[in-house]
């Protein structure tokens, strides 16, 4: 199998390429259907979760989702490349076979969406790719609880694709004050075509599309780190996570509250 020929153990192949077989299923059936020790199954997971191939569910049982073989792949040499493995090169060259290989399993099996579930994975290169996948499947209208606008750069051209097609955005910051780092993100997110309005007081952290998914960044300081408010490329500072949710019981009263503090703060 080429996944284990760029670095997945035995174990970590078989997890992954049961879930693209079989689509989002629990650790019993990973096992079962894997042919993997059951004792074995979480922390395989968990450590593909970080390499950024799978999402992992928040509720009990939890169950675990595959990444699709493109993004999946992309996510973990992204991963080699913060490892500075000196073997990059060779994986890059299986990249294509490796996707059209794991793509012949994929494309054989229909995977059924759960739309009950709230899915997380970390990395923030990999949630900011996730990110991008979910504005890019707006039809109508983004809403963005943001605290600084720090993420903005990595996210100008999907930002101005989504405008330029129509799609609503409307973003939610704080109060810069004085921090003209905050201010200077502020008039970029309106060059890229959204509306933003300021004085946003919560600590949610979030994207809301179309009233059907909602994607939820948990930002947590590393111990002994500190960055400066709004200032790009901060994220070696922080430790991430995204909590992707599909139930639009969920989402209702995410956006419920967006509307209040909208109608609330004033336009910047």
């Amino acid at each position: 199998m080429l996944l284990k020929s760029i670095g997945l153990t035995e174990y970590e192949a078989k997890a992954y390429m049961t879930l693209i077989k079989y689509g989002v299923l629990t650790a019993e059936k990973v096992s079962r259907l894997g042919g993997i020790p059951l004792p074995r199954v979480y922390d395989t997971i968990m450590e593909l979760r970080k390499k950024g191939l799978v999402l992992v569910g928040k509720s009990r049982p939890k169950k675990f989702k595959p990444i699709e073989a493109k993004r999946a792949i992309g996510n973990f040499i992204e991963y080699q490349e913060s490892l500075k493995n000196n073997q990059l090169q060779e994986i890059r060259d299986k990249a294509k076979g490796i996707i059209e290989e794991i793509a012949s399993t994929e494309t054989s099996v229909v995977i059924a969406e759960d739309t009950m579930e709230i899915w997380s994975i970390e990395r923030k290169s990999a949630i900011n790719k996730m990110f991008d996948d979910i504005k890019s499947s707006a039809k109508k209208e983004i809403l963005i609880f943001s605290g600084d606008l720090s993420w903005l750069d990595d996210a100008k051209n999907v930002i101005k694709s989504l405008t330029k097609r129509g799609i609503r955005c409307r973003i939610l910051v704080k109060g810069p004050g004085k921090n003209q780092q905050i201010i200077k993100n502020i008039k970029e997110a309106q060059k890229c075509g959204a509306e933003v309005k300021v004085g946003y007081e919560g600590d949610l952290r979030a994207h809301i599309v179309d009233d059907k998914t909602a994607a939820i960044v948990r930002k947590n300081p590393i111990s002994g780190k500190g960055a400066e408010t709004g200032v790009p490329g901060n994220e070696s500072s922080y430790k991430y996570e995204l909590l992707v949710i599909d139930n639009p019981v969920l989402v209702r009263p995410l956006k419920e509250n967006f509307e209040f503090w909208w109608n609330k703060v004033k336009q910047q």
